[in-house]
């Protein structure tokens, strides 16, 4: 039976040297932020849970203030897992000076891996990464020197090579929703991304480990229709409540990124015109009729608003790893949301797209 908790109760359930899996991409998209913050005040005051294991899909931040950068403080992890620390540079600065086991792993394969993990698989068989940083050959992801593990191994399978990213056992899962009903059944109606939430609930529920579940309102039992449930009571443990969580820290809630409302062209505003305005316009000349594109992060996310401003994005099918396809992703900080989109796809589908 699930319980309704707040989320000062809900850090309190975090022991030391658990594994805290955290659902949510970069710019605040579908992140358990209050959690976070109850997470982040329960070590301040009472010197407890330390030496965890902190992991997310995408790295989670605002390069300031929010998200893994106020749980980067000493003795609150021992260890860090994340697709990036781009936008949480309190623990790239804890990676840099050795105070911290620190892994970057594709953000796809840790997506795929939960989906593994879930279904008791041993790992995620993969060729990404490959003769890069991530190939045990070359670092296994390590990003500091106390970095000993290996969460990647070099296997032959049918005489080609993969790396096989190890599954690993969850003891708290964190995910966020829009709705819990009264059985614990979490939709994502107002959410600007899906992500990986059933799999990442039901990698801790196979362990024995617990799910907390982060919504925004609570509906009586029974009244959120199933097909729009995207995790199942069944494996819901614990529900917060917080009325005022944000779509993405950039953005309070936008009908047009719950995928509620097409904008007009015209109410999509052009990026200023800058250095990284050029790029993408130079970019988006190598576009094509029909083509399928990964925009991916940064700079390159440019190119969909100067498809917009050119009038051509309906030409081509823009995309970006969070799960858009079609339509005009997110530039900026609200990179990983989109507008107008033909599909918001859970994450592991669109890197098994990609992958394909």
């Amino acid at each position: 039976m699930v319980e309704f908790i707040t989320a000062a109760e809900a850090a309190a359930l975090v022991r030391p040297r658990d594994c805290v899996l955290i659902g949510g991409s970069g710019g605040g998209h579908a992140v358990p932020e209050a959690f976070i913050e109850a997470l982040a005040a329960h070590y301040k005051e009472s010197g407890s849970p330390r030496d965890l294991s902190l992991v997310s899909i995408v790295s989670i931040g605002d390069w300031q203030e929010t998200g893994f950068n106020i749980l980067a403080e000493p003795g609150l992890a021992r260890r860090v897992v994340s697709g990036g620390f781009n936008n949480c540079p309190r623990f790239a600065a804890m990676a840099i000076a050795d105070e911290i086991e620190a892994y970057t792993l594709p953000q796809g394969a840790l997506s795929q891996l939960c989906r593994d993990m879930a279904a008791g698989r041993p790992g995620l068989l993969s060729r990404t990464g490959l003769h890069t940083f991530i190939d045990p050959r070359h670092g296994g992801g390590r990003q500091s020197p106390r970095s000993t593990e290996d969460l990647v191994e070099l296997v032959t399978v049918r005489g080609e090579e993969y790396l096989l990213f190890r599954s690993f056992p969850v003891d708290v899962a964190v995910i966020r929703g829009t709705t819990a009903d009264e059985r614990g059944n979490i939709s994502m109606e107002d959410e600007a991304f899906f992500g990986e939430n059933f799999s990442i609930a039901g990698a801790a529920h196979l362990h024995g480990g617990i799910v907390i579940a982060q919504v925004k309102q609570v509906a009586a039992a029974g009244t959120i229709p199933g097909k729009l449930v995207k995790v199942p009571g069944v494996v819901v443990d614990y529900v917060i409540v917080e009325p005022e969580q944000r779509q993405t820290y950039l953005t309070r809630q936008s009908a047009a990124y719950a995928g509620d409302l097409r904008l007009a062209d015209r109410s999509m505003q052009p990026i200023p015109f800058d250095i990284r305005k050029v790029i993408a316009r130079r970019g988006a000349m190598e576009l094509f009729p029909g083509a399928v594109v990964n925009l991916g992060f940064g700079v390159s996310n440019g190119i969909s608003a100067v498809a917009v401003e050119e009038g051509f994005y309906r030409e081509v099918t823009l995309t970006v790893e969070q799960g858009i396809i079609g339509g005009v992703p997110a530039v900026g900080k609200d990179a990983g949301a989109g507008v107008n989109y033909d599909m918001m796809a859970d994450q592991p589908y669109q890197f098994d797209f990609y992958d394909g």
